[in-house]
């Protein structure tokens, strides 16, 4: 059983954003070994062009949970 304070649509989004990165990953890498990937140079920019849209959206995403308050999730104290 899983209690969550976030509902089911966002948890899902939340979800997709962590797999994205992922597959973000295997687009822009080639496998080596279990663990080991290597990317092209001409790729690192493009790549982390895109990851860093990722992240804001997430980040845009979280923010809007917490609606600007830190202090609306327990355990958590501003400053």
């Amino acid at each position: 059983m899983r209690i969550s304070v976030i509902d089911e649509k966002t948890l899902k989004e939340i979800d997709s954003r962590k797999k994205a990165v992922w597959a973000l990953l295997t687009r822009f890498s080639f496998a080596l070994a279990d663990g080991m990937r290597w990317m092209p140079a001409v790729a690192r920019g493009l790549f982390e062009a895109e990851l860093e849209r990722l992240n804001s959206e997430g980040q845009r995403l979280i923010s809007s949970l917490l609606k600007g308050d830190v202090k609306c999730f327990p355990g958590r104290e501003a400053g």
